[in-house]
């Protein structure tokens, strides 16, 4: 038993010592593999830390404020209603993106954005490494989750950077620069730009647009359930997007709100509130944006261009640079547009059925017509219209400000007339001749007036009223072109002129300008005339701030004192007289006074009017993009008054405005001295003219060169004893001998129905009352004779001889027929056939004229008329015969003196008429 007992320990002992071997054994193949994964691992480590310090880490130093990203800019106009500035228009490239300040970002959207996806975004630094090790292992290992690993900060890097590779080196670098970077930033700053990059579908990146865009909101104002609905868009906008899926949004935003009550950033009943809040959706917003491809509005193009052109200035770039500054710097530009005054002008100029007719129509082109409205007293641009009907396509060619065409008279004003009187060498009432002869001192250059006819002497005032183009022409003479064209260019800002070509008459007296004047740069220059001398240069918007409030360009138009504060008042005046009774007649307005210049270029294929009234300056052109002929109707005036009288609907009548220390007189037109009762009551009407003028320009004396004569009522000669007394009236006519300018003007002025003479040395006697006793008959001044009261034939009662009154030439009294008086031959006045007098015949009663008695001794004897004969050709065929023309008008009979009988006149100078 012994021996047995030892046996068995015996054999415990070994076999314990056995399993000691193996554990040893085990425990020495343990510490071997542990030694191999410890030096593999150190092996590994030394190797990856090569590779980051060698291949990673150039690229691992990530800095936010290197990268630039594409912001939104923003225009906004001032709505006085709410004193707030409220989004016009928003520009931006290929990203749609507002910046939105960390402050401005709502709590629930951070809650909101960290709930749904990355829960330890405030307790990692910048990895979670659970959420790594498990997307690795998803990765290499094929498991079946589907969650990815990235924080937010990781995102943020993958939005910056654009940088998506799906390689073990992108998820190293991505893990190393997000340790990186949570080192560099704060979580405030995380989450700022990463919101801000994010896309949010519909072209929107960053919270900013998507909330504009979505719930037509400031960010800052949005709702816990808007905020949700939009953060879940983010995980996959083309599933999420609401205007795709509405329905699928609305789940994915649950779905948020449950995880933001889950890890306690909102309350159950915050959690109940939001879930039953309708989310009501800014249908098509994301067309209102406007990216480069989009239509712009008429006047967001104009602005476009001006702010890209003062970019360059100010920048020193390039058109180009400025333009993709302009779409991705995030600007807020401040715009000077009126949007009612737009809403007016869009309201007319949409509708082509607006247009008057009356102009001459092309067969291949429609009439276009653009309008410019302009705040005067401060340069802003309130509202345009670059061409008529709907407007197709952005940037387009604006007629309103990338037009060049000739003015017409639209220019006298600013190139003429005003610079002459703010220079002192012309005033209202300072006469000119409207004449054909007269000469100019610069030129052998004259124009006619548009209807080729003339009215004698006139006033300044009256020249501007009718548009005469001979005063015009003479007015800038007596400036000089020179001046003329630097008053436009220097002082009024017009920069189209031609340094060569147009330092001459005709443009600049009468607009026929090289390249043309835009109605812009037309309008900027008339601000000086109604702004009280001011000149203003005209702008779209007042200032550009950039992203983080600072100005980049102070816009505040250039200005200059053009004219003085009378001048301006006088060229007001005087323009007022154009709308009131003058070529702009149409476009007087129903409860305010317009002033305004009506203009035509030389071939009337382009009509114009500037007007403007206490309140708005106005500029409109009509005419075809390729210049035609479209007749004498001026558009412009029409479409202008359509225009400009919905915008003063809602203004009471205001005066324009007077300067101080001004008094009424009432001068001579003629003289420009104190009026007389002779002015008062001239025969052409009164031509005396009240007007305001400053104490040391009033005169002192009264006209000289008009006087009070008596004359005959009937004819406007001198009176005769014959006058009957209540027939002798008192009147005003001038006296060349006194009058201050050297004119050439008619003699006489023609009332339709006869010539009333109003120069005193033109008097002659009353012919209309010097009556002959014995028949009744008027006698004729000149010669004494007695004037036939049907036929107008002279009677020589001494002679006993009768004279035709036009020709001059003796009348046969048998036949009735013209005596030559070279070959006595007779004439008939009808057909021009020559007869020779038949000596034997007696007078035939039925051509014979009437004579009075005693004007004939006796009776002749009744015989027929003497015929032609075959010896003496026929008139037509004789070389050295002109037959009598025909009855001349009677503006020529009037003005021609009467012939001397027995002179060997002309017949061709005048005809015979009988009765």
């Amino acid at each position: 038993m012994k021996n047995t007992g030892k046996k068995i320990a015996k054999g415990a002992a070994v076999g314990a010592r056995g399993v000691a071997d193996i554990i040893i054994l085990a425990l020495k193949a343990l510490a071997t593999v542990l030694l191999i994964i410890l030096t593999t691992g150190v092996l590994f480590m030394c190797i990856f830390a090569f590779y980051v310090k060698n291949y990673l880490a150039s690229d691992l130093d990530v800095d936010l404020y290197d990268f630039s990203l594409n912001l939104t800019s923003t225009i906004y106009y001032e709505n006085e209603e709410t004193s707030s500035w409220d989004v016009l228009y928003s520009l931006h490239g290929s990203e749609n993106r507002y910046w939105v300040e960390f402050e401005e970002i709502p709590e629930d959207m951070q809650h909101a954005t960290v709930a749904i996806e990355d829960q330890r975004f405030y307790k990692h630094h910048g990895v979670d490494w659970y959420r790594t090790v498990a997307a690795f292992g998803n990765m290499f290992l094929e498991m079946k989750d589907t969650f990815g690993g990235s924080t937010i900060t990781q995102q943020l890097i993958k939005n910056i950077t654009q940088y998506d590779d799906v390689t073990v080196k992108r998820k190293l670098l991505e893990i190393f620069r997000a340790l990186d970077f949570e080192r560099k930033y704060s979580k405030e700053e995380i989450i700022e730009w990463y919101l801000n990059t994010s896309f949010f579908g519909e072209g929107c990146w960053g919270v900013g647009a998507a909330a504009i865009v979505y719930f037509d909101k400031d960010a800052s104002e949005l709702t816990l359930a808007e905020c949700a609905s939009i953060v879940g868009i983010t995980n996959n906008p083309s599933l999420y997007d609401p205007y795709i899926n509405k329905e699928n949004n609305k789940k994915r935003q649950e779905l948020i709100l449950s995880q933001m009550l889950k890890q306690e950033y909102i309350t159950l009943a915050e959690y109940e509130e939001a879930i039953a809040q309708p989310l009501v959706f800014k249908s098509g917003a994301a067309d209102d944006d406007v990216t480069e491809g989009d239509a712009t509005t008429w006047y967001v193009d104009a602005l476009i261009e001006d702010v890209i052109g003062d970019l360059m200035k100010a920048k020193w770039i390039s058109y180009e640079t400025a333009e993709t500054l302009l779409y991705t710097a995030g600007y807020s530009i401040y715009a000077v547009i009126d949007p009612e005054v737009q809403a007016i002008v869009d309201e007319i100029y949409s509708d082509r059925a607006n247009l008057p007719t009356g102009y001459v129509q092309s067969e291949t082109q429609e009439l276009d017509s653009s309008i410019i409205i302009i705040n005067q007293h401060t340069g802003d641009i309130v509202a345009m219209a670059g061409g008529l009907g709907i407007k197709e396509g952005s940037r387009i060619m604006n007629y309103a400000t990338d037009m060049l065409r000739p003015p017409g008279s639209t220019i006298k004003p600013i190139a003429s007339y005003g610079p002459a009187m703010e220079y002192g060498l012309i005033k209202p009432y300072t006469t000119f001749d409207d004449g054909k002869d007269v000469k100019l001192k610069g030129t052998n250059w004259y124009p006619n007036n548009d209807n080729y006819s003339f009215s004698g002497l006139v006033t300044v005032k009256s020249a501007l009223q009718y548009s005469i183009n001979t005063v015009a022409a003479q007015i800038t003479d007596l400036l000089t072109p020179t001046l003329s064209y630097e008053f436009l260019t220097e002082k009024l800002g017009v920069t189209s002129l031609d340094p060569v070509q147009d330092v001459a008459y005709a443009p600049l007296a009468l607009g026929q300008l090289t390249y043309g004047i835009s109605p812009r740069e037309l309008g900027a220059a008339y601000t000086a005339l109604a702004n009280n001398g001011i000149y203003n240069e005209t702008r779209t918007y007042s200032h550009i701030l950039d992203q983080k409030g600072n100005v980049v360009i102070d816009n505040q138009p250039d200005s200059n004192a053009a004219f003085s504060e009378l001048t301006a008042y006088y060229m007001t005046d005087m323009l007022q007289n154009v709308v009131n009774s003058g070529t702009g007649y149409r476009a007087r307005l129903s409860n305010m006074p317009v002033a305004g210049k009506t203009g035509a270029s030389g071939n009337w294929s382009d009509r114009w009017f500037v007007g403007y009234t206490p309140y708005y300056l106005g500029v409109c052109w009509c005419g075809y993009e390729t210049p035609e002929y479209m007749g004498s109707s001026n558009p412009s005036t029409t479409m202008w008054n359509l225009v400009m009288e919905k915008v003063h609907a809602n203004y009471g009548y205001t005066e324009f405005p007077v300067p101080d220390n001004l008094v009424r007189v009432t001068v001579c037109i003629d003289s420009g001295m104190l009026a007389s009762d002779a002015c008062k009551n001239d025969v052409r009407g009164n031509h005396s003219m009240t007007l305001l003028v400053p104490i040391s320009e009033a005169p002192t004396g009264y006209c000289d060169c008009h006087e009070l004569i008596k004359v005959c009522g009937l004819s406007y000669g001198l009176p005769s004893e014959d006058c009957p007394g209540d027939e002798i009236i008192e009147v005003g006519m001038i006296t060349l001998e006194d009058i201050r300018y050297q004119v050439l003007c008619p003699p006489y002025l023609d009332d339709d129905d006869k010539p009333i003479n109003y120069i005193i040395e033109e008097l002659k006697p009353c012919k209309d009352h010097r009556i002959d006793p014995a028949t009744g008959w008027y006698i004729d001044p000149e010669t004494g004779y007695l004037i036939h009261p049907r036929t107008g034939m002279l009677y020589d009662m001494v002679n006993k001889k009768v004279y035709d009154q036009y020709s001059g030439w003796e009348v046969d009294i048998k036949t009735g027929m013209l005596i030559h008086p070279d070959s006595g031959k007779l004439i008939d006045p009808w057909t021009g056939k020559e007869y020779i007098p038949d000596e034997n015949a007696g007078q035939n009663q039925g051509n014979a004229i009437y004579t009075p008695d005693g004007f004939i001794e006796e009776e002749p004897e009744m015989t027929p008329s003497p015929t032609p004969t075959d010896a003496i050709p026929r008139p037509e065929d004789d070389p050295d015969y002109s037959p009598p023309p025909q009855t001349p008008e009677p503006s020529s009979v009037i003005t021609s003196p009467t012939p001397t009988p027995g002179e060997n006149n002309d017949p061709e100078a005048t005809g015979s008429l009988w009765y």
